[in-house]
């Protein structure tokens, strides 16, 4: 009865033990998950941040390219008119020269 109660005493500090070591064991898991899960948050934190700056950067970006865009436009239309009124000015003397030449050879015939 002794040896059986003996065994028992060792059996149950045989689960105390492994209950300690179970509890601790779990202890050290909580303590890594609340580790990860607060590196995790920060990364989140940090790539967000990142991610608000190059939204930032790519929009003004963005705005700079509009308003090359826009003076580039601008200059096309500023010597679109500038070609047409020169293209209108050598029609004009053109004009002018054929007629003068056409006089002069009138002139010549007669």
């Amino acid at each position: 009865m002794e040896g059986e109660k003996r065994l028992e005493e060792e059996h149950v500090a045989k689960l105390i033990i492994e209950k300690e070591q179970r509890d601790l064991d779990l202890s050290t898991l909580k303590q890594e998950l609340e580790l990860v899960k607060e590196t995790h948050e920060l990364r989140h934190l940090q790539m967000e941040a990142e991610a608000k700056g190059a939204k930032a950067g790519l929009e003004e970006r963005l705005k700079e390219l509009e308003l090359h865009l826009e003076d580039s436009r601008n200059q096309v239309k500023v010597l679109s008119a500038y070609s047409e009124s020169k293209s209108k000015t050598f029609n004009e003397k053109e004009d002018i020269f054929k007629g003068f030449v056409e006089f002069q050879f009138g002139a010549l015939q007669v």
